[in-house]
């Protein structure tokens, strides 16, 4: 089985579709060969994505116009079955990009035998042969009503999401108490919006009142562009720590007590292992997933990037501090809400779809 994976990552819209897809890809590898395409994008993961393993053939970009980018992804897909002799050499071509949607999917259906679509928005039609949305939206397939074929299957919430097998196993050694002495801070590969420099802010002033005494981790992200800010305050912080990339961010994540970071597919994670978290919405495509998980009861949801102030963060810290109730809570709601075998399911549908 051949199975391409158009995706892409850059400062803009972050690396989370880019690692998605790299957990789906590390269970397909198993049946067959794996490539992606990405464009040049600042910020792309290409280099990284090889690093894990996989060929990353690049596109030039699109400039968001979508004949360019299936102009680009046809002539890959031609190149590779003339270089296989075969008529269409795709088993299955998966697509993870906000930008893309049913123009570009139709473009290359006669290129490739299967499609399948991972998306979260539900706003915009698609011409896939199986969708995947992990999101808990109660309302379910009625969101993609009119946008997908009668014949597609959908794989809808977060049984689905696509979480490595890591999160799994980290699960079974989770222990909550609802007390916080470890915080990790985690907004992504990009944090845009500079919510880690606003989070350390908010500590360190916790720190100084002796109101308690916090060890924090601060995940930064391959292409945060506050990193050097970001390494000041962790060297000016006690009990601070700061990781340019970690792989084993599930044992960040079983490590801690409390979690402050963005919405989006880390959400799912941090369920996974039952690790309550403070969240503030960093981009529009957060927003929908954000509130229905914080209704859910499995986030603390402050609000978006540019209203939240760094005393907001200061007194929701300290909040849960006092109240470790609440924190066991959240816990236990998320670990009911997601157990880390999507990706198991995803990769059975996608193998006999």
């Amino acid at each position: 089985m051949k199975i391409i994976i158009r995706t892409d990552a850059s400062v803009h819209i972050g690396t989370g579709h880019v690692m998605r897809c790299l957990t789906l890809a590390d269970r397909l590898k198993a049946h067959g060969e794996v490539s992606f395409l990405c464009q040049e994008r600042e910020g792309n993961l290409i280099d990284y994505i090889g690093s894990r393993g996989f060929e990353a053939r690049s596109l030039p970009l699109s400039h968001s116009r979508w004949e360019i980018d299936a102009d680009s992804t046809i002539s890959d897909l031609i190149s590779e079955a003339e270089a296989e002799s075969v008529e269409t050499p795709v088993d299955w071509f998966i697509v993870d990009h906000y930008e893309l949607d049913a123009k570009y999917e139709t473009a290359i259906r006669n290129h490739v035998r299967k499609v399948m679509v991972i998306d979260d928005l539900a706003n915009r039609p698609h011409a896939c042969d199986l969708l995947l949305d992990q999101n808990p939206y109660g309302n379910g397939s009625k969101r993609y009503e009119g946008l997908v074929g009668q014949g597609c299957v959908m794989l809808l919430g977060p049984e689905y999401a696509l979480l490595r097998p890591d999160f799994f196993a980290a699960r079974t050694e989770s222990a909550r108490s609802g007390r916080i002495r470890n915080l990790l801070l985690s907004f992504g590969g990009a944090d845009s919006t500079g919510e880690t420099v606003k989070s350390l802010q908010a500590i360190e002033r916790i720190q100084a009142q002796a109101v308690g005494k916090l060890r924090i981790k601060v995940l930064m992200g391959k292409i945060n562009k506050h990193a050097d800010r970001i390494r000041d305050l962790c060297r000016r912080i006690e009990y601070a720590e700061c990781y340019d990339h970690a792989e084993n961010v599930a044992d960040l994540m079983r490590e801690a007590d409390l979690a402050i970071g963005s919405g989006g597919t880390t959400t799912w994670e941090r369920c996974c292992l039952g690790l309550p978290a403070i969240v503030i919405m960093t981009a529009d495509n957060q927003v929908e997933l954000s509130e229905n998980a914080a209704a859910l009861g499995v986030i603390s949801l402050i609000g978006r990037s540019e209203q939240v102030r760094m005393a907001d963060i200061q007194a929701r810290i300290v909040r849960f501090m006092e109240k470790p109730e609440e924190l066991l809570d959240m816990s236990e709601r998320g670990m009911n809400l997601v157990d880390g075998l999507g990706a198991e399911r995803t990769l059975k549908e996608l193998l006999t779809c």
